[in-house]
């Protein structure tokens, strides 16, 4: 942890979010109100934000930090002045269920907003009147919303797994519903230039597509862990994932990057080399087994080995007696093997 509790809230703490210049930090709360902090002296800076009738469930700054906007169980959005912490303008009202989240458009002139009335919502950020008719998606709850980077498309994510893009100036569908998911999606993001989305869900993967073709391009992330929640940076760069026991991994890789740094051709087993903990990998150098089963290479992740495999790939030459015991020598395949900064091109599907 870095410095101490930040104590004011009389209920659970439902939403936090940094402001862009990280110099704040705002919390929603089930006492219905909304906070503001000073992440150095870790005290408020003002009175609580009260005016929601319900608890607080998501809360977003604008791009340039100036507002504040907040999403509810009494089923409305609130817009407030981040500096003086007065409401701006009335209640956003056209939802009929909790709000589950939103999200300014680049530009701060817009909010997107999803919701448990199944509907994605978009309205004016300055008027608080509502844009286009409500972008019904199914009958499932709305439980993650983003903009692209330039503004023209929002992604929403739902609670049955299904994730669908929208033309935010009409509002009208945008290609096929991106389906996958298993589980409810918890966040979305576009990568930085747009051309992809990234998606996090119940169902323990966080999963990679093609924002123009709408094809699943491969999970960035499965087991063996569930992952409980994740949260994608605005420009999509960078996920942190909170797995279950107590893990929390962090994600800072170049999704676009577009060469790989390696393609190993090669059908070499892992062997022993020095210390059990020490392997060979063709191509790398120091390479090491850890703890939680992942080779390493210069700090580098490289692959994940099952719990069964990684007594026999620390001892290659294992003499396995009897042969139906556990404990059995393991040779991996690399014929196939390839690494590098873009998940798009290492993750590729085979038939």
């Amino acid at each position: 942890s870095l410095g101490r509790p930040l104590f004011g809230h009389e209920d659970w703490v439902n939403t936090i979010a940094y402001s862009p210049d990280g110099l704040r930090i705002v919390s929603g709360s089930y006492d219905n109100t909304i906070r503001l902090w000073d992440p150095n002296t870790y005290q408020p800076l003002r009175e609580p934000l009260c005016g929601h009738e319900g608890s607080v469930n998501v809360i977003a700054f604008s791009p340039d930090g100036s507002r504040i906007a907040s999403g509810s169980t009494d089923n409305t959005i609130r817009i407030w002045d981040a500096t003086t912490g007065q409401p701006l303008g009335v209640p956003l009202r056209d939802h009929t269920d909790t709000v589950n989240a939103v999200a300014f458009s680049p530009d701060g002139s817009h909010i997107v907003s999803g919701s448990k009335d199944c509907t994605v919502r978009l309205w004016n950020a300055n008027t608080g009147q509502p844009l286009v008719r409500s972008l019904c998606t199914s009958l499932s709850s709305v439980t993650a919303v983003a903009f692209s980077p330039r503004g023209l498309r929002i992604v929403s994510g739902s609670e049955g797994g299904m994730i669908q893009q929208w033309i935010a100036s009409t509002g009208q569908p945008l290609g096929e519903p991106l389906c996958g998911h298993k589980g409810e999606v918890k966040a979305v993001a576009y990568s930085p230039d747009g051309s992809k989305i990234i998606s996090s869900s119940k169902d323990h993967t966080i999963r990679l597509w093609d924002a123009n073709t709408s094809w699943h391009l491969g999970e960035l992330l499965r087991g063996p862990e569930r992952s409980v929640n994740t949260e994608v940076s605005p420009g999509g760069s960078q996920m942190i994932s909170n797995l279950e026991k107590k893990l929390i991994r962090m994600w800072d890789d170049e999704i676009d990057a577009g060469s790989l740094k390696r393609d190993v051709q090669a059908r070499i087993p892992l062997g022993l080399m020095g210390p059990p903990s020490q392997i060979v990998v063709p191509g790398f150098r120091r390479c090491s087994l850890l703890p939680d089963g992942w080779v390493q290479s210069s700090g580098k992740l490289l692959f994940w080995v099952p719990p069964e495999n990684r007594h026999g790939l620390q001892y290659p030459h294992l003499l396995t007696m009897p042969t139906t015991s556990s404990l059995r020598a393991t040779k991996v395949d690399f014929t196939h093997f390839q690494c590098g900064p873009s998940w798009t091109n290492v993750r590729k599907e085979r038939h």
